[in-house]
């Protein structure tokens, strides 16, 4: 058995079937849900608030509301409003659209119901109405549904439950979604359960080869920005994503309308029933193992999925689904997607749309490149050896109100630290105005922690701006969303370059920061486009594996904002990052995530996208004359890392180091309220310009080291040994594969 999580660790999302009367009879329905809400007695208003409070216990701060029809229950709001005063949940829900009315929406909204899925099978009546068997006229009432969403300012998707019968249709219905300004379409797919587990019903979900064949051509040709429409895929279909990960038992669980637990809907089986609310409390259940004994080692899975390239990072996609198809949960993964088309691909290859090749530059733009690295060279050296420093770094806080997952500087390590006063923060300031020309320092970046917890921040940002400085901000968000007075005060004061961290949506971005304040960042992300247009806005996005599938959606929804640059981070493996092995990517996964900015880099560049993608500063990613380099496609400016070369950071405490990045052991080279940051700045910083230091083992042999310079310092150890190398670890992903 492999090992399941820890007994401390908390649930996030809790999907619950908060009744299972339904208006609608669907054939695929699958709990079965009807006018009767299948003879089961529902939890009742006491019990729901009850099961309230043992979610907030439990941690849980997201709750999507499905069915049955979520609306048919009268107390909705009521249990809505119930859970506010309890905790910060955040809410969302699921619905056939069929009753829902203006007052309940707009009631809804201000009871803090975040996102509405609308449910809606085909591009017309007749082929939704296929298995979706509901009242007359439901399709119009659903589109009507969506109309009303958009009156009373309620984000909205779609929901489409792909069969036999419509899933050549994908074209038709995304005109459709686009028609009506819905920006996101999430196909579900066929689980036998409920009324879908009788053998003549999984008989007739089966898909032919002629139906993938269009599938695939479909989706590929799709262009969600030209439609302005995301494509998305449940756990149904298999891993679709090259990031898939389940998270029942882990993140997430079901609770039925009854009070019966389960690790996730498609567990709705007797043999994986953990337990019921009404007889045990939601933390004694969640700890049951029963909550994550599905979870076998991936060398047990049997069949096709044994055999495939994928196995190590899907480890076998929704073994729900597994099991409710062949009641083994050590069974290969039927309907798998990914293993259909490379069926395909050996089969007839010649049915299949060509796989998007990597981004590659034409010869021309090849030999421009050329001669761009050679420029890049000669100006490595020069700055080596002249070291102008242009960027200053000031780490303002420790403090946080996040807890993030990746984060780098987690204030329990530094906890005998004590942060420069007022007075001394405009003292270092005065030093660096004193001892270098500010004109020529391209931006003081103000980082932390969270800047924002600094009662004195606005009159620091001041001070700063009358010396000439070009300030920006790093903050997460969360005060600047709740108090917009803030941020209109910082930009009195002179702040010029906001930069907030984007790291999802909203369920990912909630749970990778620790706290809810996905609705902040975006408040403080729309105040800032609407009121301060004439200022580049700006967001940092950290990459891992449990957001690399959203990056289209994530950069789609920024360019909605009015957000013009758009930074994607790799995690560095310092902090609190690695205690979680998901925050890194895997060889392929870093390779694909350059090779899609690239490709968003070139839409902006020929005007298809507003928004520029742009890769962090975090290594050399080899020249683009190789067959796996991108260095020149993925950022503005060819890499080159600044670290106590152009770059200079002060601590929170006013030593004055290289970069935040790295052990502050070999990063801190003197306290510049005991010396001038002149004299720091000239005595110091050796192992950064020297980088004869690191022309040895494989930097010595590699053919990149004349434009690459030993990489970025904080992928070095304390001996300047190479730990990790951006360039390397592309020239280590596995060949190309159809996805």
């Amino acid at each position: 058995m492999e090992s399941s999580s820890s007994p401390l660790s908390r649930p996030e999302i809790v999907i619950w079937e908060i009744t299972r009367r339904c208006n609608f009879s669907c054939t695929h329905c699958i709990v079965d849900a009807d006018a009767r809400g299948g003879g089961q007695a529902e939890l009742d208003t006491r019990e729901a608030v009850q099961v309230l409070h043992q979610l907030a216990d439990l941690g849980v701060h997201s709750v999507f509301f499905s069915g049955g029809e979520p609306f048919l229950r009268r107390d909705l709001p009521e249990l809505m409003r119930c859970g506010h005063q309890i905790a910060p949940f955040t809410f969302s829900a699921v619905s056939n659209g069929s009753i829902l009315t203006t007052e309940m929406l707009r009631q809804v909204k201000d009871l803090g119901l975040k996102t509405l899925q609308i449910s809606l099978d085909g591009a017309t009546s007749e082929q939704s109405s296929q298995l979706r068997k509901g009242p007359p006229r439901a399709f119009d009432k659903a589109l009507t549904a969506i109309r009303l969403c958009h009156e009373v300012g309620l984000p909205v998707s779609v929901g489409m439950f792909l069969h036999p019968g419509n899933i050549d249709s994908i074209p038709q219905v995304v005109d459709l979604a686009a028609r009506e300004g819905v920006s996101l379409l999430r196909f579900s797919g066929f689980v036998p359960l409920g009324r879908g587990a009788s053998a003549e019903i999984q008989e007739a979900m089966r898909y032919d080869l002629d139906q993938m064949v269009g599938f695939f051509r479909d989706v590929a040709a799709h262009d969600p920005v030209a439609t302005g429409v995301t494509l998305a895929f449940d756990h149904a279909f298999g891993p679709t994503d090259d990031c898939f990960q389940c998270t029942a038992g882990e993140r997430s669980f079901y609770l039925t309308s009854e009070g019966d637990v389960y690790p996730c809907p498609s567990f709705l089986h007797p043999d994986y029933r953990v337990g019921n609310v009404r007889k045990a409390d939601l933390a004694s259940l969640w700890q049951s193992p029963r909550m994550r004994d599905f979870r076998i080692p991936v060398q047990e899975i049997r069949g096709h999925c044994a055999q495939c390239p994928d196995l190590a990072a899907c480890r076998g996609g929704c073994r729900g689904v597994t099991y409710a198809y062949t009641r083994d949960v050590r069974e290969s993964f039927p309907n798998c997607l990914r293993r259909y088309r490379r069926y395909l691909a050996e089969q007839a290859p010649e049915l299949l749309p060509d796989p998007q090749p990597p981004p590659r530059p034409g010869s021309g733009l090849l030999e421009v490149l050329g001669s761009c690295y050679e420029q890049h060279a000669r100006r490595l050296d020069q700055a080596l050896q002249a070291h102008p420093l242009s960027y200053l770094l000031w780490q303002s806080t420790l403090r946080c109100n996040l807890r993030c997952q990746h984060c780098a500087v987690p204030a329990e390590g530094h906890v005998a630290e004590r942060e420069m006063s007022t007075r001394q923060v405009k003292t270092m300031l005065d030093r660096f105005a004193r001892d270098f020309q500010v004109s020529q320092i391209g931006a003081l970046a103000i980082s932390g922690g969270e800047p924002t917890l600094r009662a004195d921040l606005v009159e620091i940002v001041s001070h700063a701006s009358a010396l000439g400085f070009r300030v920006g901000l790093d903050s997460n968000g969360l005060l600047l969303g709740r108090h917009p007075e803030l941020l209109d005060r910082l930009m009195d004061a002179g702040l010029t370059l906001p930069c907030l961290s984007y790291d999802g949506l909203e369920a990912t971005h909630d749970a990778s920061r620790g706290v809810p304040c996905h609705e902040w960042v975006v408040k403080a992300l729309e105040h800032l486009a609407g009121r301060y247009p004439q200022f580049p806005l700006q967001t940092v996005t950290v990459v891992t594996r449990r957001n690399l599938s959203e990056l289209p959606r994530i950069l789609s929804f920024l360019e909605s904002l009015g957000v013009g640059l758009a930074r994607f981070a790799t995690v560095v493996p310092v902090g609190r990052a690695p205690q979680d092995p998901e925050n890194f990517l895997q060889p392929e996964e870093l390779r694909r995530m350059l090779r899609w900015i690239a490709r968003q880099r070139a839409a902006a560049a020929e005007g298809r996208r507003r928004i520029v993608a742009e890769f962090s500063c975090d290594g050399w990613c080899g020249r683009a004359l190789h067959a796996e380099g991108l260095e020149g496609l993925v950022r503005e400016n060819i890499y080159n890392c600044p670290a106590g070369v152009t770059m200079a950071t002060v601590y929170s405490d006013g030593r004055m180091g290289a970069c935040l990045s790295m052990p502050e052991d070999l990063s801190v080279q003197g306290h510049v309220l005991e010396e001038d940051p002149g004299a720091i700045w000239e005595r110091g910083y050796r192992r950064y310009r020297d980088r004869s230091l690191y022309f040895r083992d494989a930097c010595a042999s590699c053919a990149e080291w004349r434009y690459c310079r030993g990489g970025a310092m904080h992928n070095r150890g304390p001996h300047g040994e190479l730990r990790n190398c951006t360039w390397r670890t592309l020239e280590q992903a596995a060949p190309d594969e159809l996805e």
